[in-house]
């Protein structure tokens, strides 16, 4: 259904800016949420700097939402299990604390796959 508002978390980094770009292409209007500011977006692209486990600044980046694709994500590359952790973990409970809103129904959330199979149980 085109013309719905989107919002692309991690959608100035390499995989978001290009889910960023379809989505335009297919008449949606974009909104992305990033801690990065080096991005390359086009111009329609409505961007929110900021980092996902900030929930003030996510509440922001929802609000009117009618699609997330949550794209953000430590990989297991940078080596740092506490950032992996609060990022991916805590950054993903925000987002579903500042998706939700008694008042009206939820958006559609779609995570991204990888961010999933870093979370396998490894006990």
């Amino acid at each position: 259904m085109p013309n719905q508002l989107v919002l692309v978390t991690g959608g100035a980094r390499y995989f978001g800016s290009l889910l960023a770009r379809r989505l335009l292409d297919n008449g949606h209007q974009v909104r992305v949420l990033d801690i990065s500011t080096n991005h390359d977006l086009p111009n329609e692209v409505e961007f929110h700097h900021a980092d996902n486990r900030d929930l003030a600044a996510v509440r922001r980046a929802c609000e009117g939402v009618d699609i997330i694709h949550h794209n953000v994500a430590q990989v297991p590359l940078a080596k740092n299990r506490r950032l992996l952790r609060k990022v991916n973990i805590q950054g993903t409970e925000t987002l579903l604390r500042a998706a939700s809103n008694p008042a009206k129904i939820l958006p559609k959330i779609f995570p991204f796959a990888h961010f999933l199979l870093l979370h396998r149980s490894t006990k």
